[in-house]
């Protein structure tokens, strides 16, 4: 998945526009966050990428950056794609 596909998933999952979701969003800070939120971000990390991902993990990140490097290379930038 490009980045910018993953970008316009979480968009969906934290009920943004997707130009709200950049690498710097603190998406624990986006208005309405929830635990319903963070289901869903976990559910759509395993079921969409195949990663299972800890809870504490994804609590840990500061920020989209931090997520996108916790998945490795299921998240590529779309520069590497096209070349």
């Amino acid at each position: 998945m490009t980045q910018s596909e993953f970008f316009c998933v979480l968009a969906e999952v934290f009920q943004v526009e997707p130009a709200q979701i950049t690498p710097t969003t603190e998406f624990q800070q986006l208005a309405g966050w929830s635990s319903l939120m963070f289901l869903d971000l976990l559910s759509v990390v395993d079921e969409e990428l195949g990663v299972t991902l800890s809870p504490a993990k994804i609590l840990a990140c500061q920020n989209v950056s931090d997520l996108t490097a916790l998945l490795g290379d299921k998240i590529v930038d779309a520069n590497r794609v096209a070349a």
